[in-house]
């Protein structure tokens, strides 16, 4: 479950590389759309996150972006619950 977050997270920070340009023309508070970073493999959701929201997420290397609902209690908790997205934080043996 945790390496499917990881791939999802991959994933999102590789499109923010490539986009980088024409993100970095963007109002600050415009919408960017992610994948959800859920520990599904078979997730292929996406929601909409400002640049400074991911940002504030990926400053903590164990916290994931996923769709209310795709929290896994069994391997993270949520740290932060902003209406559209949760953050979740890895459990210290899952993100190992």
């Amino acid at each position: 479950m945790a390496e499917n977050e990881a791939f999802f997270r991959d994933v999102n920070e590789h499109a923010l590389e490539r986009r980088d340009q024409f993100l970095r023309r963007l109002p600050p508070d415009e919408p960017v759309r992610f994948m959800c970073e859920c520990a599904s493999g078979e997730c292929e959701l996406t929601l909409q996150l400002t640049l400074a929201e991911y940002s504030h997420v990926r400053d903590h290397p164990d916290w994931f972006i996923v769709i209310p609902g795709h929290e896994t209690a069994d391997i993270e908790d949520i740290v932060e619950r902003r209406g559209r997205f949760y953050a979740v934080e890895k459990h210290a043996d899952a993100s190992a």
